[in-house]
């Protein structure tokens, strides 16, 4: 990704996949100011005040069960214009609803990647307790589970994602 400070009046947009229930913590690089969207999945920036060649930008997702990984883009400065709209995404996502629950929990993934999706869940001791490959962007899992805190790893060709849910 690149960005001109003089275009679009120096104002940049950057954004993720948004997720519901997560609220987004932005930071920027020096010379950059967000002008809008702080919290959000997407927001504007000010880059007219950058004299570097890059601008780092970093996002934290955070929800009732705690923050993800930091997500960064280092963004190179050009002489030419852009109109697209930067991305950090990874065109993987993955979400538990409801979490805590007291029934199942719908694990929901979102890929531009093809094929099945691998779904292992493991206790705190490390246990696997489920496991399961399935070819849709849906799957259930926690119907006989006892009350505790379960880890959800999620796979789709090489991308993989962890999440942390709540069984009452």
């Amino acid at each position: 990704p690149t960005y001109n400070p003089t275009c679009n009046s120096g104002i940049i947009t950057v954004q993720v996949p948004n997720v519901n229930g997560v609220a987004y913590a932005w930071t920027v690089g020096a010379g950059a100011s967000i002008t809008g969207g702080q919290g959000t999945n997407s927001i504007t920036i000010d880059v007219s005040g950058v004299t570097t060649t890059t601008l780092a930008i970093s996002v934290v997702g955070s929800n009732g069960t705690g923050n993800s990984g930091t997500r960064a883009l280092t963004i190179k400065k050009v002489s030419t214009c852009r109109t697209a709209v930067e991305s950090i995404a990874d065109n993987f996502s993955v979400t538990a609803y409801p979490n805590p629950s007291s029934g199942v929990f719908n694990i929901n993934v979102q890929s531009s990647d093809k094929g099945a999706t691998g779904v292992q869940v493991y206790d705190m001791a490390g246990r696997l307790i489920e496991n399961c490959q399935v070819n849709s962007d849906s799957v259930e899992v926690g119907r006989n589970y006892a009350s505790g805190v379960y880890n959800v790893k999620v796979n789709k060709g090489e991308k993989v994602k962890t999440l942390r849910v709540i069984k009452r």
